[in-house]
């Protein structure tokens, strides 16, 4: 059960006391050692007097470590005038949930709402920044955006100042005890930091839950508990699709007319193939890390479910269509995620649907004629798609994958034998893969690929999909030759 309001506040007081005692402490330590130095070297205790100012050196070193250097959000300043619709809605969530209005809003490239603050010490004296990713905006409604917006500024009120204090305290003691931080000299200050982390976990997630009361109270409870599993599901779908879709552009030198398109058309691909449902299920199932400050998303949508539906009206517009130029400010994302990624790479721009025509297909095709060059070498096959598969498949039906690996991939060599199973299942699959789809190609066909779905050779009528024809044939070697086979000979006019 959730702790109430009133205890999570005189908790975070507690928390907050204990903090501030610690510090004084510390203060106190350094200049009573400062002093004993003082003191020692006029009596004659020279070493006393050295190992004093040592100690008081080192306490001084450990409170210095408090000042972190500040978060900067990247992204894209937005003001009232440029985005008068996005402001509004901050302002009004922000009001209703008591929390002063953000200084500053980013619209930052992820799938998530942040709020951090910039200047002061440990909280004190601080003003909030608040980002809001595009990524989440591609995805949420305007009433769950408003969701969103009213858990993270609610943080600033869940337990009351105090609590609001001790949520900015806690944000810069963990990247004031960051690993590394300080050196051996800060071990120690990093071990007293990540102690008082771990003894106000549990009353740090008890905030996330009254953050999340706030999100109910001002967007209900239907509305947040969308943005929970949304959010939830497209932070993982985010990450996935860089992965799968972007990262591959970049190391080719290309970069996405628009990432967003991509990831509406990536997560709508998934969602039709029943992956997100999936990924939903494992996600409300999945234990809260040991570390990490959210309570799990399943005890969350508990939280939740437990508020009555009080029947407010739900603003089922796209949340995009909050933006001004949104086709704009997605492509100047588009544009800084690329870079960030490339380096000093310069890259080319090219459209989704052309992705697999250009970029895709091509690598399949080029790691294809690699493949049959190395197995000619070896087989005196020709250097051909179909020649190489001629030559490769007896090899592989027999189950000889680590020798077919070593004429694929010579590399594989250099790798412990211990080490290979996984490599010769991955350079095996790739090969037979890249082969089928030269062999489609040398018939006359073109490349092809959807987001969300593996490269494929359209051939008349035809569309193959060689990396699924490799891990079919692969499952059941009794119908491997059928298989490749199969597809390698597909009538053009076939469906």
């Amino acid at each position: 059960m959730p702790a109430r309001a009133p205890l999570v506040t005189a908790r975070a007081v507690l928390a907050l006391g204990l903090l501030a005692a610690g510090l004084a402490v510390a203060l106190l330590l350094a200049g009573g050692l400062a002093a004993g130095a003082v003191l020692a070297v006029p009596m004659g205790h020279w070493a006393l007097g050295a190992l004093a100012a040592a100690a008081a050196a080192l306490v001084v070193r450990w409170l210095l470590l408090l000042r972190v250097p500040p978060v900067r959000l990247t992204g894209i300043d937005v003001r009232a005038a440029e985005q008068p619709a996005l402001i509004a809605l901050v302002k009004l969530v922000a009001g209703r949930v008591g929390a002063p209005a953000p200084r500053r809003v980013c619209l930052v490239a992820g799938v998530e709402v942040t709020a951090v603050e910039e200047g002061g010490v440990l909280g004190l004296g601080a003003h909030p920044v608040l980002g809001i990713g595009v990524g989440l905006i591609a995805l949420l409604g305007v009433s769950e955006l408003e969701a969103a917006l009213a858990h993270e500024l609610g943080h600033r009120r869940a337990g009351g100042r105090a609590g609001g204090l001790l949520h900015r305290a806690r944000a810069v003691l963990a990247r004031a005890s960051a690993p590394g931080r300080g050196g051996a000299i800060g071990a120690p200050f990093r071990r007293l930091c990540a102690a008082y982390l771990r003894a106000t976990l549990h009353l740090a997630r008890a905030q996330e839950l009254q953050a999340d009361r706030a999100a109910i109270q001002v967007a209900g409870a239907a509305a947040h508990l969308a943005a929970l599993e949304r959010a939830a599901r497209g932070a993982v779908l985010f990450t996935a699709f860089l992965a799968d879709e972007v990262e591959p552009l970049v190391a080719e030198g290309h970069q996405p007319e628009n990432l967003y398109d991509g990831f509406r058309a990536y997560e709508a691909e998934l969602t039709e193939q029943g992956r997100s449902v999936a990924l939903e299920r494992e996600l409300a199932r999945a234990p809260a890390e040991p570390e990490g400050l959210h309570p799990p998303l399943a005890a969350r949508l508990a939280f939740a479910r437990a508020f009555p539906d009080a029947g407010r009206p739900r603003d089922a517009r796209p949340a995009r269509s909050l933006l001004l130029n949104a086709e704009r400010l997605e492509r100047e994302l588009t544009a800084r995620v690329a870079a960030e990624r490339a380096g000093e790479r310069p890259l080319a721009v090219v459209p989704w649907a052309e992705v697999g025509a250009r970029v895709y297909g091509p690598r399949v095709e080029r790691a294809g004629r690699a493949y049959a060059a190395r197995v000619a070498a070896e087989f005196g096959a020709p250097a051909t798609g179909q020649g190489a598969l001629a030559a490769l498949l007896p090899t592989l039906e027999r189950r000889h994958d680590e020798a077919a690996a070593l004429v694929l991939d010579p590399s594989l060599a250099s790798v412990p034998v211990d080490d290979r199973t996984r490599q010769v299942e991955r350079i095996v699959s790739h090969a037979l893969g890249a082969l089928v789809g030269l062999s489609l190609v040398e018939r006359g066909g073109a490349w092809r690929s959807e987001i969300g779905r593996p490269v494929e050779v359209a051939l008349g009528r035809a569309v193959v999909a060689p990396l699924h024809v490799a891990e079919e044939a692969l499952a059941d070697r009794s119908r491997l030759a059928e298989v490749v086979r199969r597809a390698v000979e597909t009538p053009q006019d076939s469906t």
